[in-house]
């Protein structure tokens, strides 16, 4: 028999919110030109703009490249902060990456707030999505639990909490997989 105080909930939750990005054509040729002009340099296993933009000379650049971030993808941010019934969000930190065979980016988090991963050169065929870590264990035999988002195509764009540790596999082809990843910080 159940005591009125039993109760069985999902304690802790971890959205993730995956989207085909609409006029895909249009933004990936606003995206493109924006990498195109970056400069990109090694860090962590990667060809990343993050660690340029850590430089104070290169403050404008970020704050240029965030604004022009959420001007593109305005609708797909708009629909982050719906989904997860956040009232605004403000892009705080955008870079991209490229992962050339055998590159690969190990286990990281962002923080806090809303990360993201625009997936702008991507062949599901040939190429795999990020992966997210469970912040608790399986219960059964105490392993680590993770998530590889499904249906994951160029265009696609994933938006998950900061605080989750995440990582890719190395590429194993000579094609790049190249993306453009954003952080929100929620209000």
């Amino acid at each position: 028999m159940t005591e009125m105080n039993d109760y069985m909930i999902d304690m802790f939750r971890s959205p993730i919110l995956h989207l085909q990005i609409r006029n895909w054509e249009e933004k990936k040729s606003k995206l493109s030109k924006l990498m195109n002009s970056a400069t990109l340099e090694y860090r962590n296993s990667v060809k990343t703009t993050f660690e340029y933009f850590v430089d104070g000379d290169n403050k404008h650049n970020e704050e240029n490249l965030n604004k022009k971030v959420s001007e593109i993808l305005s609708d797909e941010i708009n629909a982050v902060l719906n989904s997860f019934q956040l009232s605004q969000g403000e892009v705080i930190q955008s870079w991209f990456q490229v992962e050339e065979e055998g590159m690969y980016h190990g286990v990281h988090n962002h923080g806090y707030g809303v990360s993201s991963v625009c997936y702008l050169e991507f062949n599901p065929e040939v190429h795999t999505p990020l992966i997210l870590i469970s912040p608790s264990n399986n219960l059964i035999d105490g392993s680590s639990e993770q998530y590889c988002p499904q249906n994951v195509n160029e265009g696609s764009i994933v938006f998950f909490p900061s605080v989750l540790n995440h990582y890719t596999i190395p590429n194993q082809t000579n094609i790049p997989r190249k993306i453009l990843a954003f952080n929100l910080r929620i209000h």
